[in-house]
């Protein structure tokens, strides 16, 4: 009869180990998923900060406004062995267009430190990315001013 009594406990104390067993296991997977969330949602802001932070942007003279030149999205890269010394720039034409363009780069105390040219032929309507390769010493840092001529 103790036999029976001892078997009856065991069974029910394995029963209820499995019942914690899930519970815990519930658990932990559903905090593991909330991290998970929140790692990604803090990653996704730091991303966008730095993007905000580092806009890149192109000035330049009305005389390529006036012949037809607008810009979209422009990505800084690196080339030859240097570090963010190429610009991909996405031109867009509103006018036929065959001139060379050149970009310079100052830095934070306007002095220049990087220039390039590029002929550029397109007609009325295109658009494409076109790249600004610069020396392998130029480094396009977040407070670099560009200028299109």
């Amino acid at each position: 009869m103790k036999f029976v009594a001892y078997l009856l406990i065991a069974c029910f104390l394995c029963i209820s180990c499995g019942k914690v067993k899930e519970t815990t296991k519930n658990a932990i997977k559903e905090g593991g998923k909330i991290v998970g969330e929140s790692v990604g949602e803090f990653s996704k802001g730091v991303s966008e900060g730095v993007d905000e932070t580092f806009q890149i942007k192109i000035n330049t003279n009305e005389n390529i406004k006036n012949k037809g030149v607008s810009f979209g999205k422009i990505t800084l890269g690196s080339i030859y062995g240097g570090r963010d010394n190429m610009l991909n720039v996405y031109m867009i034409f509103d006018k036929n267009f065959n001139d060379t363009l050149s970009l310079k780069v100052f830095d934070n105390n306007d002095l220049e430190m990087g220039r390039t040219t590029k002929i550029i032929n397109a007609e009325k309507g295109e658009a494409n990315f076109y790249e600004f390769q610069f020396n392998k010493k130029t480094n396009i840092d977040s407070d670099s001013k560009i200028f299109m001529e």
